[in-house]
Formats: structure tokens, sequence, C-alpha cells
């Protein structure tokens, strides 16, 4: 068909319409044909480019040679190309890691003996608090009628049913939890309250000093005079209560404050939960300044100490929890748990202890430093024991200091 036909079927489409430009399409596929043969006209037809073959991209088959080798030469040049391993160093490496595959696992079945071992010795205590006696009890009936006990019975309620439900999710013990290391998280050596932990120590020695000198004129008059080496001395049974960090910065100042101290140092007793730093304490590989003096320390949470030496017949002349947490704590560590065994256990000396809580008030499980103060006086009342608020610290903890002294 020849070319000029195919402009009037042009036109004629575009006055027709769709119908027109059916007439174009044929008009223009007969013309491909008669032009180029039948192999090419659905190119044409459909508007598709041309793909051709590589005989004629590349003119023939000696170009097709010739551009094969220069791809190759291209490749071995590139960087990809040379990062390229060989399989023999592959094996190799392969074979390494199934050698650090094995080791691993040893390790872990060691460390699964050792859970199992120390799952066999679990206390049956867990996490338990000793109950009040009836006696006690009784008699705090008769104070219902003062507004201010009152105030103090409802949030010593408030945080105690708390308690009971942690108490009740917890009455099981869980084998995949660990009862021993609860890793400390607190960065003691570089802690923004430390000028106020500074404080706090001080304040303690203190007030040590003066319930000493105040026991020894309960027991030897208005002559007595004791110091507490030699109160240690005199009662084995006597202890300092301690939670500490490897620095020991408690444990250190009351040693200063005290130098006699030294001779009986092993009654200050510092439970610690965290391994490692227990072990950094046992090896002394953290500088204290007591490389010469053996503390009493413990690989032991606070809680599983306080049970596990009721029957003992220690005193506490002091004791400091020093926590990282609320007052009602987490599922490791409770304060007000503590408090409550301290109390219930009777650990505190006679006629008066020094008990030291350090925790935190932000919410949501942080209680204002009011309510916790309700609740300690209390729990004191209901053991027979009178609780008075000496000094408060505040800055990102809380700490308290309370005098405790039998009725």
């Amino acid at each position: 068909m020849p070319l000029v036909v195919l402009w009037p079927c042009l036109a004629l489409a575009c006055y027709l319409g769709p119908v027109g430009y059916v007439v174009y399409i044929c008009a223009r596929f007969f013309w491909v044909r008669s032009k180029h043969g039948n192999s090419q006209h659905f190119s044409w037809v459909m508007h598709l480019p041309e793909f051709p073959t590589p005989s004629k991209r590349l003119g023939g088959e000696e170009d097709i040679e010739r551009e094969s080798s220069s791809y190759g030469s291209a490749l071995s040049k590139s960087p990809m190309h040379k990062e390229l391993v060989p399989v023999t160093d592959i094996e190799k490496e392969l074979e390494k890691a199934n050698k650090r595959i094995e080791k691993l696992m040893k390790a872990n079945r060691k460390l699964g003996m050792y859970h199992e071992r120390l799952n066999a010795v679990r206390p049956s205590n867990f996490l338990t608090t000793p109950p009040l006696r009836n006696s006690v009890q009784q008699s705090d009936k008769n104070d219902l009628e003062d507004s201010a006990v009152a105030e103090q019975k409802r949030n010593y309620n408030s945080i105690n049913s708390l308690l009971q439900a942690t108490a009740g999710r917890n009455e099981k013990p869980q084998k995949n939890k660990s009862f021993i290391d609860v890793p400390s998280q607190f960065p003691y050596d570089s802690a923004a309250s430390r000028d106020e932990k500074d404080k706090v120590n001080q304040s303690i020695c203190t007030e040590l000093r003066r319930i000493i000198q105040y026991n020894a004129v309960c027991e030897n008059g208005a002559d007595g005079e004791l110091s507490l080496s030699a109160r240690l001395a005199k009662n084995p049974n006597e202890i300092l209560l301690l939670l500490d960090a490897p620095s020991l910065a408690t444990t250190n100042s009351i040693m200063a404050n005290f130098p006699k101290l030294h001779k009986c140092a092993h009654q200050i007793v510092i439970p610690q939960a965290d391994v490692l730093q227990y072990f950094q304490m046992v090896n002394r590989t953290v500088p204290n300044g007591l490389d010469d003096t053996y503390i009493g320390l413990q690989a032991q949470r606070l809680d599983y100490w306080l049970a596990s030496n009721d029957r003992v017949g220690f005193k506490t002349i002091l004791m400091y929890g020093d926590f990282e947490t609320s007052f009602v704590g987490n599922k490791d560590v409770s304060p007000a748990s503590d408090v409550q065994r301290w109390f219930r256990s009777g650990y505190p000396s006679k006629p008066a202890s020094l008990l030291v809580l350090t925790f935190k008030e932000r919410p949501p499980r942080g209680h204002p430093v009011s309510i916790v103060n309700d609740f300690v006086v209390h729990e004191g009342r209901l053991n027979n024991y009178t609780v008075k608020i000496l000094h408060t610290w505040k800055k990102s903890l809380t700490t308290v200091m309370y005098e405790v002294a039998p009725v």
C-alpha cells in the first residue's frame, strides 16, 4: 500500500473518531506487511521497540567474542572480584566458628549445672514476711481513736496491700528467677548524689556516737561512757547492717570516725546481692582503702539474710538500707518488706538503734516520703517500738534516718 494512502486514512481517523482510528491501524498494518514482511509487523503496530539479536547489535560473532573478553577483563579488575574469598579460606573460617560454638555449648552446660545446684538450695521461705504477734495486734486497737494514728494506719494499709499482692504472686518459687544475683545499675562511682551521700554518712556517724553514749548511760548511769568498738567487742551479736557498694563509702566513713573499729570490723555485715560487686569486694579489685580490714561480707540478698538469720540473735545498732528502687520495690527487692522483716524478727538493738532508708519517690511506683514515714512508724508501733524521724535528705534519691527504741 503506497504511503500516500496513509495520510487520507489518518485524516479520516481524526474525523470519524474511534472507528476511523481502527481503519487507520488496519491500513498501517497492511502497509508495514507489504514493506517489511511479517516478522516486524507487531512491533510497528503496537509501537514496541525492536530488540536486535546479539549478532545485529555487535556486528557479528567476532564482535561478540571481543566484547566477552573485554567484559571478563573488566570484571577481574573490579573491587567486587577482589573481595571474593577462596573456598579453602571459607572452610577454615567455618571450622573456627564450629569450634567457638562447641566451646559456648560447653560453657552453657556448665552454667546450667551451676544454676541447678543453686536452685537445689533455694531458701524455702521465699519472700515471706514473719507474721505479727497476736498480742501486738491487739494492743494496736486502742490507738484507733487517735486521728494521727488512723491516718498512719490508712497509709500503712495502702502500702501493705501492695506488698501482699506481690507476695501472693511470688509465693511459689520460679525456677528461672535468680535468687542470689541482683545486678546493680546504680553508678556509685559517678552518681550526682555523692555529696548528699557524704552528708548522710557523716550524720550516721554523729548519731551512732550519740546512740552509743545513750546506751552506755542507760546501762551504767550518768558516768557511763562506751565507744562503738568496745560496745561491739562486749556484745558479739550486735552488728552494723549495711548495704554498701565496692567503694565502701559508708563503711569507710564509719571506720574513719571510729578508728578502733578495725578490731571488730567483721561485725559490719554487708549483704551483697550483685555477684560481680561481691567478688570485686572479696578479691579487693576496687580500691576502697580497707585492704587490711576484714568486713563481714555476705553473697546474699538482704531479705534472705534477714530471713535466714532471724533465729541467730543478731541485734543491729545500725541498719542502713541504701536501696536503688521505690519503697514498695520490684520483683527482686522490696524495702518495705525488709522493714517489716527487720521489725518483726526483733533485729533492733536496745535501748535504741538507727534505721536509715534510701529510696525513690518518683512515680509511678514511688510513694511520697510522708507515706513512707507513716508506714515505718506504724510498723514499729505494731511491733512495740517507738520510731522517731531524725533527718531527711532529698536529691535524686530520698534518705530518711529514724531512731528506733522498744516501748
